[in-house]
This record gives structure tokens, C-alpha cells and sequence, in this order.
């Protein structure tokens, strides 16, 4: 049964309404219960309850191909408060987890983000390139160009952590059970605390969940004690901190559409991230550049 509208019939839900919200299916019945349908994730559960993690929750009914979770709307007013459960329950579940297992994949992922920060600066070279020929310029690219240099600036540190760690002959960067998407929108804080969604679950590098919930929650929540009280934890290597850093210097690459408002928004969100992650990268770089300077001199 790979129909999710026979499996919701199985499960004896009349339906009222399903709707899509962020990303995922949220089925309403006739007597106003709502449930969150995803995809089939035969084996994270077990694990989960094996290494007696309790962030999570198990699915109301499942079946070969869909897991149906009872679902509530999730009303915080402190996204502060928020973002520190979410911290707290990664942390445990990396604590948990973590392993000093091979690398073999690393150099072609640090290649990757390498391509990915060459293709970044040079779509914003040519595009400075064309807003220079423009005799009258809209207020997206008034206030990209005003920013351009940052832009820069940011992209060129990520590069430079990049090509020091791949001139390193070895690298300590741990591997742990990671969630996959760290935003607000996936974690319920309620009496019980729990990640919503664990369809994209995979055992990776253990920065990868910080980078998610920086990625996805930097404009709401301050980073930098919230990634203090995670490394608390944690102990992130100087490898793992720099290839943190190296990721988060990646800021996305704005496709344009007709509409000027919705562009200058765009614009506004890239400036304030390269700004942000800027002063977050100089503060909690201090920690580690003596070492790092001993490391890439």
C-alpha cells in the first residue's frame, strides 16, 4: 500500500482537510485531530530507543512505505527558549552517538564546498559586473552593491578554511546520528520535546545539525551563545570547528524574479546573514586561532 490516501483510510482517520506545511503533509480530521504523514523510516526509531534518546516520538500508525504521527501546532513566543531545547537535545544526541570513524569521503566533500563558494563568487562578480552597466538601479541592487564587498569577504574566508584543511595529510572530524533539519519548525517544545521529522537522518559529520539550525534559524535566535552552550558539550575539534566555519561562509545565491519587493527582501535577509555570521565567525574564531595559527602557518 504505497497510496497515502488508502494508508490514511487504513487508519481509520475521516478525513476533514490535508494540508502542506513546510515541506510536509499535515491531515486534519472531522473531529479536529491533526497528524503529520512522512515517509517510512524503517530503522531510526529502534535506534533511537536503543541508545535511550527521548527526543523523539513514535509514529501513530505505520505501515511499509508512511509513519503517521499524532501532530500539535507548536506556539512559542521565545525563540531564544526555543532554540536552546533544540540545542540541548542535539547535543545529547551527538554525546550519544559520536564516533571516530573513516574520512574516506571528506576530500571530496571539502572539494565540493570548495566548487560551491568558486561558482558563489564568480555569479556575484558577474552579476556586480552587469549592475554596473545599469544607468538607474532598483533598490535590490542599491543595496546588494552596497554590500557586495562583504559578500566577498565572507566567501573568501570560507575558501581559505577550505584549502587549509585540504592541504592537512589527516583530519579529526567526528561522526554522529544527525537530524537533518535543525529549524524551529521541526522541534516541538512543549511538556514533551521532540524533533518532528527524522526522514532526512543519517550518521555524518557531527557539524552538519549546528549548520542546519544556524542555516535556518539565524535571523530569529542568537547564535553565539547557543553554539557556546553546544560546544560545552560537545568539544568540537579545531577540524570540526573550521569546517563548521568553512560551511557557514557559503551564504545562498539570490535568484532574481519580477517582482522588486520580494527581491529587495532577499537581498536584505543575504546581507544580514553575511553581517551576522561575520561577527559570529571573528567571536568564536577567537578561541581557536592560536592553535589554528600553529596549524596553517
Amino acid at each position: 500500500m504505497n497510496n497515502y490516501t488508502d494508508f490514511i483510510k487504513e487508519c481509520g482517520i475521516l478525513v476533514k482537510n490535508i494540508g502542506y506545511l513546510n515541506g510536509k503533509f499535515i491531515i486534519t480530521s472531522e473531529d479536529e485531530k491533526k497528524y503529520l504523514l512522512l515517509s517510512k523510516n524503517k530503522d531510526i526509531f529502534s535506534y533511537l530507543k536503543n541508545i535511550d534518546y527521548s527526543f523523539y516520538i513514535e509514529p501513530f500508525k505505520s505501515n511499509d512505505y508512511f509513519d503517521l504521527f499524532e501532530y500539535n501546532d507548536d506556539i512559542v513566543d521565545d525563540d531564544y527558549k526555543k532554540g536552546k531545547e533544540i540545542i540541548y537535545a542535539l547535543s545529547i544526541l551527538h554525546c550519544k552517538t559520536y564516533s571516530f570513524s573513516d574520512n574516506n569521503d571528506l576530500n571530496n566533500i571539502l572539494e565540493k564546498y570548495k566548487y560551491e563558494i568558486e561558482e558563489s563568487l564568480k555569479y556575484y562578480l558577474d552579476l556586480q559586473d552587469y549592475i554596473d552597466e545599469l544607468d538607474f538601479l532598483s533598490p535590490q541592487y542599491y543595496l546588494l552593491i552596497l554590500n557586495i564587498s562583504n559578500i566577498y569577504k565572507i566567501l573568501q574566508y570560507g575558501k581559505k578554511i577550505i584549502d587549509e584543511l585540504l592541504t592537512k595529510d589527516s583530519l579529526s572530524i567526528r561522526k554522529s546520528i544527525c537530524v537533518g533539519n535543525c529549524s524551529c519548525d521541526n522541534f516541538v517544545s512543549e511538556k514533551n520535546k521532540y524533533f518532528i521529522d527524522w526522514t532526512n537522518a543519517s550518521n555524518n559529520y557531527i557539524i552538519y545539525d549546528f549548520v542546519s539550525f544556524y542555516k535556518s534559524n539565524f535571523s530569529r535566535i542568537d547564535m553565539n551563545s547557543l553554539f557556546d552552550i553546544y560546544n560545552d558539550k560537545i568539544l568540537l575539534s579545531n577540524d570540526e570547528f573550521n569546517l563548521l566555519v568553512g560551511i557557514i561562509c557559503i551564504p545562498k545565491i539570490i535568484h532574481f524574479t519580477k517582482n522588486n519587493y520580494k527581491n529587495t527582501l532577499m537581498v536584505r535577509e543575504l546581507v544580514d546573514y553575511v553581517s551576522k555570521t561575520y561577527e559570529f565567525v571573528l567571536e568564536k574564531n577567537e578561541k581557536y586561532e592560536k592553535t589554528n595559527k600553529n596549524e596553517f602557518s
